[in-house]
């Protein structure tokens, strides 16, 4: 009878032991990569910048005139990624937007990219952040990042 009580009592330990445990696996959500860049990417978390050397890097290349392309991956409040990149060659900025993986954007009836041409792109600091704007033909700003000092 002790043995029978013994095996009870360590069959009734492990099943509150496994009952008790924490068997859900948190997910992480990994954002997915652009399809099919090839370069230098900064990661914007509501405005915390992965590395903003990668952007001064994308400028000092352009003021170069030196073939140069940048990735920016900005995140919805949801968590979605928006691409915006940037590709600099012959006087030209060129900025593709691609916005679709943002789920909330279903109802929006527009194009998944949306595409630009500028001549420029400007770094400002005023004590707080560091903002970079594109500039275009006609001289009309653009902001494309902010970070803070």
């Amino acid at each position: 009878m002790k043995r029978f009580s013994l095996v009870l009592a360590t069959l009734v330990l492990a099943i509150t032991i496994t009952g008790c445990s924490d068997t859900k696996v948190s997910e992480q959500i990994q954002p997915q990569e652009s399809k099919t860049f090839q370069g230098n990417i900064v990661v914007d978390q509501s405005g915390a910048i992965s590395d903003v050397n990668v952007v001064d890097n994308f400028l000092a290349s352009v003021s170069q005139g030196e073939v140069a392309n940048l990735q920016i991956k900005k995140f919805t409040e949801e968590g979605d990624p928006i691409f915006q990149t940037l590709y600099y060659d012959k006087n030209v900025i060129k900025l593709t937007i691609d916005d679709s993986l943002d789920k909330m954007r279903a109802g929006n009836k527009g194009p998944d990219t949306k595409t630009g041409e500028y001549v420029r792109l400007v770094k400002e600091e005023d004590g707080k952040n560091i903002v970079y704007n594109l500039i275009d033909k006609t001289g009309n700003p653009s902001r494309i990042l902010v970070s803070s000092n």
